[in-house]
């Protein structure tokens, strides 16, 4: 059986498109390979951009993706929403929700509300997050194992040096 996550197939799968947001890093590499591991049924992102991520996934076979963004979406199972859109969806809705590279972006009490809905939505929370000090109004650091999440993984990303760690958390059940 033919490896369908490996990285040259990923880069290739993104990097037939220009656009910067279509293209494969290894953060979400990391990411997407931990989710593979997990065989989830139906899998949610918040901050799902143009949906590079959940066309991933499809391409693996995992048919039940969704997600939201405040940007233009091209994904057809991806709808426009922000953090007050997560308490629409039900309680248990997905196996695994994921989002990478989008809560370093928004203040404590943000992201705490929205791990909350994630907790509550899904089995298991995926976090793929920037994890150094950067110098820009518009970061916040946060300490995500102190919000009873677990590392389990990270990578140096080039050419801008930044460090990403990969957390995940069990859900509130």
């Amino acid at each position: 059986m033919e490896d369908k996550w490996d990285l040259e197939k990923l880069k290739a799968f993104y990097g037939s498109n220009q656009l910067q947001t279509k293209v494969i890093t290894p953060i979400n590499n990391l990411l997407l390979q931990y989710i593979r591991t997990l065989k989830p049924n139906t899998v949610f992102e918040f901050g799902c951009n143009q949906g590079k991520n959940l066309h991933y996934l499809e391409q693996i076979g995992i048919t039940h993706v969704y997600g939201i963004d405040i940007n233009n979406l091209e994904h057809p199972k991806s709808t426009w929403g922000d953090e007050s859109t997560l308490k629409t969806y039900d309680d248990n809705c997905c196996d695994v929700a994921f989002t990478c590279s989008v809560l370093n972006h928004l203040p404590l009490l943000v992201v705490d509300d929205i791990l909350h809905e994630l907790k509550r939505m899904a089995n298991t929370v995926v976090l793929g997050e920037i994890t150094h000090k950067m110098d820009n109004p518009r970061w916040f650091q946060h300490d995500y194992e102190s919000m009873g999440f677990t590392k389990i993984g990270g990578c140096l990303q080039r050419p801008n040096d930044k460090t990403y760690g990969l957390y995940t958390s069990k859900g509130d059940k």
